[in-house]
């Protein structure tokens, strides 16, 4: 997850408590009813904090994963594209070397 896109959810999540907290005490019911909505209300936005939590942490999981197989891969071509450079390096050794022996170079073709 982006760090902007985690710094607004975390704005909405405190705007959110502020804006419930500051509605319940400012509404016009008893204080023990007040209180049992604030607890009820913390333990929503503590469940959602968890949900969102935990989608981050998917996500990352995900993330990861998809960065580790695309960093295999590349490495499995580079791997690829080393040992045929060997190949050909030496492909070409033993011409040039064959050349050399024969004392005259070999048409191309």
């Amino acid at each position: 997850m982006g760090s902007g896109r985690s710094n607004f959810l975390l704005g909405m999540l405190l705007g959110g408590i502020a804006g419930v907290a500051a509605a319940l005490l400012l509404a016009p019911q008893p204080g023990v009813e007040t209180r049992e909505q604030m607890k009820q209300k913390a333990r929503e936005t503590r469940d959602r904090a968890s949900d969102i939590i935990g989608g981050a942490k998917e996500s990352a999981a995900k993330a990861t994963c998809k960065g580790r197989e695309f960093v295999e891969t590349k490495k499995a071509h580079v791997r690829q594209a080393i040992e045929a450079g060997r190949e050909a390096a030496a492909k070409k050794r033993a011409e040039l070397q064959a050349e050399a022996k024969e004392g005259e170079p070999k048409p191309n073709i």
